[in-house]
Protein backbone atom coordinates (compact mmCIF):
# COMPACT_ATOMS: atom_id res chain seq x y z
CA UNK A 1 0.00 0.00 0.00
CA UNK A 2 1.39 3.11 -1.38
CA UNK A 3 -0.04 6.42 -1.21
CA UNK A 4 1.16 10.15 -2.47
CA UNK A 5 -0.36 13.36 -2.60
CA UNK A 6 0.17 15.69 -5.95
CA UNK A 7 0.46 19.22 -4.29
CA UNK A 8 3.34 21.28 -3.53
CA UNK A 9 6.99 19.87 -2.96
CA UNK A 10 5.34 16.29 -4.22
CA UNK A 11 6.25 16.19 -7.70
CA UNK A 12 9.38 13.91 -7.02
CA UNK A 13 7.56 11.65 -4.37
CA UNK A 14 5.11 10.89 -7.42
CA UNK A 15 7.69 10.10 -10.22
CA UNK A 16 9.46 7.83 -7.47
CA UNK A 17 6.10 6.53 -6.72
CA UNK A 18 5.31 5.50 -10.38
CA UNK A 19 8.41 4.27 -11.00
CA UNK A 20 8.03 2.07 -8.06
CA UNK A 21 4.22 0.72 -9.23
CA UNK A 22 5.50 0.11 -12.69
CA UNK A 23 8.78 -1.93 -11.30
CA UNK A 24 6.39 -3.87 -8.99
CA UNK A 25 3.54 -4.14 -11.76
CA UNK A 26 6.34 -5.29 -14.57
CA UNK A 27 7.61 -8.30 -11.51
CA UNK A 28 3.81 -9.21 -10.99
CA UNK A 29 3.69 -7.95 -7.08
CA UNK A 30 0.21 -7.37 -6.04
CA UNK A 31 0.25 -3.71 -4.63
CA UNK A 32 -2.37 -1.05 -4.20
CA UNK A 33 -1.37 2.51 -4.96
CA UNK A 34 -3.08 5.33 -4.12
CA UNK A 35 -3.08 9.02 -5.76
CA UNK A 36 -4.41 11.87 -3.65
CA UNK A 37 -5.18 15.37 -5.15
CA UNK A 38 -3.22 18.21 -6.17
CA UNK A 39 -4.30 19.74 -3.00
CA UNK A 40 -2.26 17.43 -1.10
CA UNK A 41 0.88 17.79 0.42
CA UNK A 42 3.24 16.05 2.40
CA UNK A 43 2.62 17.44 5.63
CA UNK A 44 0.66 16.19 8.99
CA UNK A 45 -2.74 17.28 8.83
CA UNK A 46 -3.21 15.04 5.30
CA UNK A 47 -1.34 12.07 6.92
CA UNK A 48 -3.74 12.10 9.53
CA UNK A 49 -6.45 12.27 6.46
CA UNK A 50 -4.72 9.70 5.40
CA UNK A 51 -4.26 6.65 8.02
CA UNK A 52 -7.73 5.99 8.71
CA UNK A 53 -8.27 5.55 4.67
CA UNK A 54 -4.93 3.37 4.57
CA UNK A 55 -5.71 1.32 8.24
CA UNK A 56 -9.45 0.66 7.23
CA UNK A 57 -7.93 -0.85 3.64
CA UNK A 58 -5.50 -3.11 5.93
CA UNK A 59 -6.26 -7.06 5.61
CA UNK A 60 -4.35 -9.04 7.42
Amino acid sequence: MVGVGQGAWEDEMVADTRALQKILKAKGVPAWFDYWGHDVNHDWPWWRKQMPCFLGRLVL
